[in-house]
């Protein structure tokens, strides 16, 4: 592929998950297909015992040379009592939740230019002592 660059990985320090990537075709979840969209996952706050809302920064690449308009993340707990989620920066993306996945959606600001990448805030309230989400 003309133009790609090999994605860098990030462990953050205590972070159970670290970074989760996945690629997919324009329009997949990013688990299957090509390599023209990546899906990058990664933990930026955590709510702790008490306030039970972590935040998770989701990076959407498009390594195509066209715009994209028309992309779909699915995030899944993979640990954890999910009880809601929603995206900050609503202009770029929504979230939907349907028992243990969130599916990011782009919203009216979300198109993703040729070899550009947006950056959504998804946050994940739960019940449980933590929640770990995965990019499926």
């Amino acid at each position: 592929m003309n133009g790609y660059e090999r994605p860098e990985l990030k462990v953050l320090e205590g972070a159970a998950e670290g970074v989760f990537m996945a690629s997919g075709s324009a329009g997949g979840t990013g688990s299957t297909g090509g390599s023209d969209v990546i899906y990058m996952l990664e933990r930026t706050q955590t709510g702790g015992q008490w306030n039970k809302v972590d935040v998770f920064t989701l990076t959407v690449t498009n390594n195509s040379a066209e715009e994209l308009r028309d992309w779909e993340a699915t995030l899944y707990v993979t640990s954890g009592t999910m009880t809601g989620a929603q995206v900050y920066n609503g202009w770029l993306a929504s979230a939907s939740m349907s028992g243990n996945k969130v599916v990011v959606t782009p919203g009216g600001g979300g198109a993703v230019g040729a070899g550009a990448s947006i950056k959504v805030e998804v946050v994940v309230s739960y019940s449980s002592d933590g929640v770990v989400l995965k990019v499926g």
